[in-house]
């Protein structure tokens, strides 16, 4: 990667030394924009990895722990001003799961969970980061990802959720309401607690509209 920018960098200087049409220079400009967001998905991609290797896990699900959170949502927004590059937030929730809980018992609530926990882990990309924020509450940090990107995401993931019953005698539909937010670099200057906790509450203000407007949806 660094040598393909090495190259792009060169082959500008040398155009600009002979002072060649600007078509070629905008061209070559491009080339290194195109490498720089790829550096950024690289940079993105083993911070998760990082991540996922060294800090606990729910053990019922294998999501990460909600106390690591706040830890992990300054390192991207770090990493998004530095590569000028959004995240997006996706905070979903499993809908009437106390209702399932109340019919058929805590042994069909964990077997919900890990039958959630599959289908979220076969449709994320490698470098989402997904914790388990509550009982049956998850949120996704999602690496270089605009809001219409992270929209698309949860609606994927609601119709996997949708599409799969839990398979039981009889099998049990399940749904889940999402709310996205997107974290723009431009939006702030200064990274702190704060700003993660304004976050995680424009988030949840997403997600209480979903559950209020009808659930099984995205908002």
């Amino acid at each position: 990667m660094h040598e393909a920018m090495h190259h792009v960098v060169v082959e500008v200087g040398g155009i600009m030394n002979h002072q060649r049409a600007s078509g070629p220079v905008y061209a070559l400009l491009k080339k290194a924009e195109t490498y720089s967001l790829e550096l950024g998905h690289e940079i993105s991609l083993l911070n998760s990895i990082v991540i996922m290797s060294v800090y606990s896990k729910d053990p019922l699900t294998g999501f990460l722990n909600r106390r690591f959170l706040d830890r992990v949502l300054i390192t991207q927004m770090e990493l998004a001003k530095a590569t000028e590059s959004p995240f997006s937030v996706i905070m979903f929730d499993l809908d009437h799961f106390k209702d399932l809980n109340d019919q058929y018992g805590h042994q069909v609530d964990d077997q919900a969970l890990e039958h959630i926990a599959g289908i979220v882990r076969e449709t994320l990309r490698q470098s989402d980061l997904i914790f388990r924020y509550g009982g049956e509450e998850f949120l996704l940090v999602s690496p270089s990802t605009s809001l219409a990107q992270g929209r698309s995401l949860a609606e994927k993931l609601r119709e996997r959720i949708a599409s799969n019953p839990l398979p039981h005698q009889p099998a049990l539909a399940m749904s889940a309401s999402f709310g996205v937010t997107e974290v723009s670099p431009e939006s702030y200057e200064v990274v702190d607690t704060r700003l993660v906790h304004d976050v995680i509450a424009a988030c949840d203000g997403k997600l209480y509209a979903a559950k209020h407007s009808g659930r099984n949806r995205v908002v």
